[in-house]
C-alpha cells in the first residue's frame, strides 16, 4: 500500500496509524521471508534476494515530508530483522549473507544500487536523524527507541512461527551487533568515516544491573570460530571484521547513558 509523502502533515496519530499499516501489509511477506531464511536451501536465497529487490526498487530520494518518506523503509526493515533473527535461529548464515548482500535501491542517491545492509543501514541513520520513534509516547524515554519498537513488535510472530522462546533475545542483539559491524565495515571501505546503528545492546553492554554484554559475546565468538569470515562476511577478511570490531567497542564505551 502506498501512503501519500506530500500533503499530509506530520503529527503522531499519523505517525501510529502509518506504523500499523505498513505493519499490516508487511505481516505475510515477513511469515513467507522467515520460512525461507529458516528453512530455505541455496536455490531459495535468490527468492528472498528478489523480494527485497521488489520492494526497495520505488524507494529512492523523492519530493515530500522526511518523516513520511523514511518510513517507507519501516515495512523492509520488519522484513530484513525478521528474515535477519531466523536465519541466526537456524544457524544459516549463507541465507543471512545472500539477505544482506541483495541489490537494493539507496534511499539517499537516485537510481543508485546497493546491498541491502548498506540501503538499511541508511534508512536507519535517517530515522536516528528524524528520531522518529521518540515520538511514540511508551519510546520517549528510551535510549534507543527504534531498537525497543522492533524487538516487542517482531517477537510474537517469530515465536508463533519458530517458538523461540528466551532465545529471542540473544538473537535480537546479535543480529542488531552484526548490522552495525557489517554497515560500518561498508562505509569504511569506500571511505567514509565509520558509523552503525546503535541497539538495545549497547545500554546492555555497561548497564548497572549487570545485562550480560551482547556486543562482546558477538566478537568474542567470532574471534573463537571465524565463522563469519568463513561464510564470506566481511569480504572474508578478519582485518576488516576487527577494524569494525574496535570501533563498534569504542563507540559504545563511550556512550554517556549511566
Amino acid at each position: 500500500m502506498t501512503l501519500p509523502v506530500r500533503g499530509v502533515q506530520f503529527s503522531d496519530a499519523e505517525l501510529v496509524r502509518r506504523l500499523q499499516v505498513y505493519e499490516r501489509e508487511a505481516h505475510d511477506l515477513g511469515a513467507l521471508c522467515i520460512c525461507i531464511a529458516s528453512w530455505g536451501g541455496p536455490q531459495d536465497a535468490s527468492i528472498l534476494q528478489k523480494i527485497l529487490a521488489r520492494l526497495t526498487d520505488n524507494m529512492g530520494p523523492q519530493a515530500g515530508l522526511r518523516g513520511w518518506l523514511s518510513l517507507r523503509w519501516h515495512p523492509i526493515l520488519v522484513l530484513t530483522y525478521s528474515a535477519g533473527i531466523s536465519a541466526l535461529a537456524s544457524k544459516r548464515l549463507d541465507n543471512l549473507l545472500a539477505l544482506l548482500g541483495a541489490s537494493a535501491q539507496s534511499p539517499e542517491t537516485a537510481g543508485k544500487r546497493t546491498s541491502l545492509l548498506e540501503a538499511v543501514g541508511e534508512a536507519i541513520l535517517e530515522f536516528h536523524r528524524l528520531e522518529i520513534f521518540k515520538r511514540l509516547p511508551e519510546h520517549a524515554r528510551q535510549y534507543v527507541p527504534r531498537s525497543e519498537y522492533m524487538h516487542k513488535l517482531l517477537q510474537p510472530g517469530l515465536e508463533e512461527l519458530l517458538g523461540l522462546g528466551a532465545e529471542y533475545e540473544g538473537l535480537f542483539d546479535r543480529l542488531e551487533v552484526l548490522l552495525a559491524l557489517g554497515y560500518a565495515d561498508a562505509r569504511a571501505a569506500v571511505g567514509d568515516d565509520m558509523w552503525g546503528p546503535i541497539g538495545r545492546y549497547g545500554w546492555k553492554a555497561h548497564h548497572p544491573k549487570g545485562y550480560s554484554d551482547p556486543m562482546s559475546a558477538v566478537v568474542a565468538q567470532e574471534k573463537n570460530s571465524g565463522a563469519l569470515i568463513r561464510a564470506g562476511f566481511f569480504g572474508g577478511d578478519v582485518g576488516r571484521f576487527d577494524a569494525a570490531a574496535e570501533w563498534l567497542r569504542g563507540t559504545v564505551s563511550s556512550l554517556e547513558w549511566f
